[in-house]
């Protein structure tokens, strides 16, 4: 098989301003001065993968938090809620704030570099917000396909992307999960809020697992079935 590499690629200020800041950032951790620790800091949190060590790819792959590694939903959700806590202290309409959210995980989402996994969570993110500008409450599932295919009209090779679909399907299990919980009696009468989170992060992972078994299986070779426990750690 043949391989092929990018060796160049047309930059624009804005695109430019985003590598920049994810440089800085990179150096930044650089300085920690373990370098397993930042190899996994830069990933996480800045999309820099090419670092990481072989032994920790696998180790995340046993324990199934692969998908950890790929910046997706769970990553835009902690940015988005830092930032969040910030922009409400500013003396701004709502619309303003839910604005700048937005265009801040968009931001985040070109910062780490535009892939598929993290673009699918960004567009969702923009969807949510402006359906709310509208004065509709989105609709989590058709808000998945809508994403997903709208990153597909731009890049149709990004359907081939592993992280594009463990984060899909993943996604997918999670919201199927959510549905269902809120028909279960049991689950609501659970009044202790500790146990009703521990049991929902279990459930919803072992639904994730279930969607995403066919992909991870023939990618990796393995059944990572430790991942609800790992997951509600994580």
């Amino acid at each position: 098989s043949e391989e092929f590499f990018v060796i160049d690629h047309k930059s624009t200020p804005l695109i430019g301003l985003m590598e920049n800041v994810n440089s800085f950032l990179d150096e930044a951790l650089k300085k920690i001065g373990d370098e397993d620790a930042y190899s996994l800091l830069s990933a996480l949190f800045l999309g820099n993968t090419k670092n990481l060590s072989a032994e920790i790819k696998r180790d995340f792959t046993r324990l199934g938090l692969s998908h950890a590694l790929a910046l997706s939903g769970m990553h835009i959700t902690i940015v988005v809620t830092i930032l969040g806590f910030g922009i409400g202290k500013l003396n701004i309409k709502k619309i303003y704030k839910e604005l700048l959210l937005a265009l801040s995980a968009l931001f985040f989402v070109g910062m780490t570099g535009f892939s598929p996994s993290a673009m699918r969570a960004g567009v969702m993110v923009c969807l949510v917000y402006f359906l709310g500008f509208l004065g509709r409450q989105a609709n989590m599932v058709s808000s998945l396909f809508l994403s997903v295919t709208v990153i597909c009209i731009f890049d149709p090779y990004s359907i081939f992307s592993v992280s594009l679909m463990l984060s899909f399907f993943a996604m997918l299990g999670c919201l199927i999960s959510s549905r269902i919980f809120k028909k279960i009696k049991l689950y609501r009468k659970i009044r202790n809020k500790l146990l009703r989170y521990v049991v929902f992060t279990f459930v919803t992972s072992v639904f994730a697992i279930i969607f995403t078994l066919p992909i991870v299986y023939t990618t990796f070779g393995s059944i990572p079935i430790l991942s609800p426990v790992t997951n509600i750690l994580l």
